[in-house]
């Protein structure tokens, strides 16, 4: 298997070059080619445009293709362009998505599809496995929608639905190149459980706007994702808030200082990732009695009222919630 990196965008709104950003111990597109090595592709296409030659000086081990139009062209034309150089079964991906893992590479490889594009919560992310024979078809596509439209249009596709919160964020902008800097810098096992409770808040959130609320769910679920990333520090929730409000992430700020106690009744994004936390132990779903339950073991008589006050505390509330959108699991 190979992969195709179209990196030939203007970066218009970001201003800076993206691929070349400096993320983890790289770069953007140094973290991209460093997974695609480590899930042993054979060949890796890079797709140049704007700052051609200060890309080919930062990156090795991979071979190019130049989109000499790249500022009058579209993505479909750069792809084309990278993709006339493979030789069977391909990953495609932009050079500003560097979050997704190994394994979802070969969950999308595994599917059998002609086409297979990972999900998360159900929503498309990067990168699309593309089979030779869907190549082809790809190469040939003129219709419209551009790269959009060639794999709207193809009919064997699937989407493979993965815990991999990563594949759908990129660094299309400044605050979101912050974003994934953060959640990058998450350990793996916070990680798994953050992605979990992500899945379950959101899940909420769907459901409660379906009755008539307007909760953001994409705020609950960045929120999700980086309520834990300060655990090991005392008051995490604090911490990590005062981390996201000197990012520019304001408004995850109060979601994240609030999940670890219940502030209100009311429901909204705080109030549903205080719950959604609830029911997630690492990356396990538990029950509230699971989970409050086996605190009663440990700790003198003050700490179990406390864990039973914290109990009767989510109960009622899961239980308000409940009487909205029905049972929960």
């Amino acid at each position: 298997m190979q992969a195709v990196v179209a990196a030939a965008g203007n970066s218009s709104r970001m201003g800076e070059f993206k691929p070349l950003l400096p993320f983890k111990k790289s770069t953007i597109i140094g973290t991209i080619i460093q997974t695609y090595k480590y899930a042993r592709l054979s060949k890796i296409f890079v797709v140049t445009g704007r700052d051609a030659d200060k890309l080919r000086a930062a990156v090795s081990g991979v071979k190019f293709a130049h989109n000499k139009n790249f500022a009058q062209t579209d993505m479909l034309h750069s792809v084309k362009l990278g993709l006339a150089k493979t030789c069977g079964d391909v990953f495609l991906s932009p050079a500003d998505s560097p979050l997704f893992s190994a394994e979802t590479l070969r969950a999308l490889a595994a599917s059998g599809a002609g086409i297979a594009v990972p999900t998360f919560n159900n929503l498309p992310g990067h990168p699309v496995f593309i089979k030779k024979s869907a190549v082809k078809y790809i190469l040939d596509y003129s219709g419209d929608g551009g790269l959009m439209g060639a794999l709207r249009d193809f009919s064997d596709k699937t989407f493979v639905e993965t815990d991999d919160a990563g594949i759908i964020y990129d660094a299309d902008t400044e605050a979101d190149y912050k974003f994934i800097k953060m959640y990058s810098e998450v350990p793996e096992i916070i990680k798994r459980h953050s992605a979990l409770v992500c899945k379950i808040a959101w899940q909420i959130t769907k459901r409660l706007n379906e009755t008539g609320y307007a909760l953001d769910s994409d705020a609950v679920c960045r929120a999700a994702l980086l309520h834990d990333m300060l655990r090991d520090e005392k008051n995490h929730a604090r911490a990590a808030a005062e981390v996201l409000e000197k990012s520019g992430w304001e408004r995850l700020a109060p979601i994240v200082a609030g999940h670890m106690k219940l502030q209100s009744h009311e429901i909204n994004e705080i109030s549903v990732l205080y719950l959604a936390d609830k029911f997630a132990s690492e990356n396990r779903i538990v029950t509230l009695d699971e989970r409050y339950f086996k605190k009663l073991r440990m700790g003198d008589a003050a700490a179990k009222r406390a864990v039973l006050e914290n109990y009767e505390e989510a109960k009622r509330f899961k239980e308000k919630v409940e009487s909205v959108i029905g049972e929960i699991f």
